[in-house]
């Protein structure tokens, strides 16, 4: 349910610095048991995961990765604002009243993207080795956990392959 997606995020935040993003993927509002409460179109509003991360940047990508969805700090860093056009080919779905409900629909994607990846441009190599390195872990345990074994990612960068090989080096 989004609530459950919303708890998860919430945990995230407890953990996280100030400032620092929380990224996450998979969601899918087809699996949910009920809409979300508030709705546009079904999915839901920011309205309650800007309640749990009020210090924190989130981009929670749709399971087809077609979807995005951002809090209102991910859409403040990214100049998103009711007048705010989205790109051709995307969307950014908004409240009847004009308010970007989180959900951005194909190419607007890139406006959320473009703010995280500004952030990111401010790592250290260490800093992002090492973020790097915990997604790969959390990943494995996720997979482990649930018996999958092997998987494939044709959208992986050359350097997370990189990286996956020197981890199956070990």
């Amino acid at each position: 349910s989004w609530d459950e997606i919303v708890a998860q995020v919430g945990e995230a935040a407890k953990l996280a610095p100030p400032g620092e993003w929380i990224i996450g993927r998979g969601w899918h509002q087809s699996k949910w048991n009920q809409p979300p409460t508030p709705n546009v179109e079904g999915y839901p509003t920011d309205d309650a995961i800007n309640k749990v991360t009020p210090d924190n940047p989130v981009l929670l990508t749709h399971a087809s990765g077609h979807m995005g969805f951002a809090n209102g700090y991910a859409m403040r860093l990214a100049g998103v604002e009711n007048e705010t056009l989205a790109p051709s080919g995307g969307e950014i779905l908004k409240t009847d009243t004009g308010k970007p409900t989180g959900v951005f629909r194909e190419t607007a994607q890139s406006l959320i993207g473009r703010a995280k990846a500004r952030d990111d441009r401010k790592k250290t190599d260490a800093e992002s080795a090492e973020e790097l390195q915990r997604a790969i872990e959390l990943a494995t345990e996720a997979c482990l956990k649930n018996g999958i074994t092997s998987f494939q990612d044709a959208g992986s960068s050359f350097e997370v392959v990189d990286q996956f090989r020197q981890l199956a080096l070990k």
